[in-house]
């Protein structure tokens, strides 16, 4: 009895101590937009900081990066129950009918040009592979539940059990995608299965620096930050980014309202990712100083 009253006591001190990050991060969040913010108004530089790169993450130290919305890489990541290639795809899912992404520029994600086509994940692997092909695809931010073969071989990282799952999405591409210049509300753990992707990152409070798009598109950014056009865009030249490469077997914590744009280097390019709902607090302190 002794015993399981200590185990008890000790279980409820971790839901106690995992509870605490809601009011924290909001407050934590809200001052480095103010603060930041301050600054910029007065003409002062500000630093931002680099990305740590770690073995491993307990949820304690997941705790500290998302209530300080400090990006992190963990470089020995397990996010599936046995090593996945296109082979394993095909065999597990080929038969499963998903909306493929088709541009003319292999920009993706919202940028023009682009438009959806249905069709199986063997199809698409065999225009993926196809040497002649005049398009280019991508299949991103397919809710990895469209396969159910390859969903039951995913596993969310051990260190973010006390977060809540919102989406887990399959990301599939032949190499060069280039996504625009966006942000998600949502905290973010990108596991990168095969290939190599380089995140350019902006912190949030950076936005006034960033030209979001009016209205419903305000999560998206009106200017490339690989080709800024600074007469249009004078002041992203105040925007200080942040280069990340992600390479297999390593994960990527993207805490939310973190500006990133994402560059696929030219191999095949697999990964999965998990959204998390955010800390509505730190959403609220966002959304505030947007408007």
């Amino acid at each position: 009895m002794l015993g399981a009253a200590i185990v008890l006591s000790i279980s409820l001190a971790v839901v106690a101590y995992l509870l605490q990050p809601a009011p924290a991060a909001g407050r934590t969040f809200l001052h480095q937009v103010r603060h930041a913010h301050h600054k910029a108004n007065a003409g002062e530089p500000f630093q931002t900081v680099g990305v740590s790169r770690v073995p491993d993450l307990t949820s304690q130290e997941l705790y500290f990066h998302l209530t300080e919305s400090l990006p992190v890489v963990v470089t020995n990541s397990t996010c599936t129950t046995t090593p996945w290639d296109l082979h394993h795809i095909r065999a597990l899912a080929g038969h499963n009918k998903v909306g493929i992404e088709v541009s003319t520029n292999n920009r993706f994600y919202a940028n023009s040009g682009l438009n959806l086509q249905q069709m199986t994940v063997a199809q698409f692997l065999d225009i993926f592979n196809s040497t002649t092909r005049k398009y280019d695809y991508y299949l991103a931010e397919q809710s990895i539940h469209q396969t159910p073969a390859l969903a039951a071989e995913v596993r969310s990282p051990p260190f973010a059990d006390f977060l809540s799952i919102d989406r887990t999405q399959l990301w599939v591409g032949a190499g060069g995608q280039v996504s625009p210049l966006h942000h998600d509300h949502w905290e973010n753990v990108l596991c990168q299965l095969q290939g190599t992707r380089t995140f350019l990152l902006f912190a949030p409070f950076q936005v006034e620096y960033l030209y979001p798009k009016p209205g419903p598109e305000r999560y998206f950014s009106q200017l490339d930050p690989s080709n800024p056009d600074l007469r249009r865009f004078p002041l992203f030249a105040h925007a200080r980014p942040v280069s990340v490469q992600l390479n297999a077997g390593e994960l990527l914590v993207l805490p939310a309202f973190w500006w990133h744009q994402v560059h696929h280097h030219n191999t095949t390019n697999l990964a999965v990712n998990f959204w998390y709902y955010p800390n509505e607090l730190a959403s609220a302190a966002y959304h505030t100083f947007l408007t």
